[in-house]
């Protein structure tokens, strides 16, 4: 069997609600581990533009944004 070898700093870690597609979910919690969470480019479902620095910031406000409602309710 041959091995294929990809690496990238994008899409590593696709997002998608369903976990046979993706790796985390909307919330970018890693698919089936409690309290796992991941913010980076490596959740985009595609591959960013050549300058994923925005669109990585909003990931990463939306992330701590859901983070702290979370905490509060615990």
């Amino acid at each position: 069997m041959e091995s294929i070898f990809f690496s990238s700093l994008d899409l590593g870690s696709r997002m998608s609600e369903d976990p046979k597609a993706g790796v985390v979910d909307a919330d970018c919690k890693v698919q089936g581990i409690a309290n796992l969470f991941i913010a980076g480019s490596s959740c985009f479902v595609t591959a960013a533009a050549p300058n994923p620095t925005l669109p990585l910031i909003a990931l990463s406000i939306r992330l701590s944004d859901h983070l702290k409602v979370k905490m509060k309710r615990q």
